[in-house]
């Protein structure tokens, strides 16, 4: 889980559905995937303050955490998701 190359961040703001085709559009976000009320992001590692660059693009409308990968999250990253990861 260590070395899956991304950051789990999990964002609950307005309008899940519409802030997941933006975020799916930045080449920093590896993976979105909606659990409920909350948005769950794999923001590359790369980026040195995921939820500082992701509440940038959320703005004020929503509240971001990083929480701990789970098994689903590093077979995302291993097996590509929604871009080409490769561990």
């Amino acid at each position: 889980m260590a070395g899956m190359g991304a950051n789990v961040i999990e964002i609950e703001a307005k309008d899940l559905r519409s802030l997941k085709k933006i975020l799916l559009e930045k080449s920093g976000v590896l993976s979105a995937a909606q659990l409920g009320v909350r948005l769950r992001v794999l923001v590359d590692k790369g980026i040195t303050d995921p939820i500082g660059w992701l509440m940038s693009i959320v703005g004020n409308q929503g509240h971001a955490e990083s929480v701990r990968p789970s098994l689903e999250d590093v077979f995302v990253t291993c097996t590509g998701g929604a871009r080409d990861v490769v561990c």
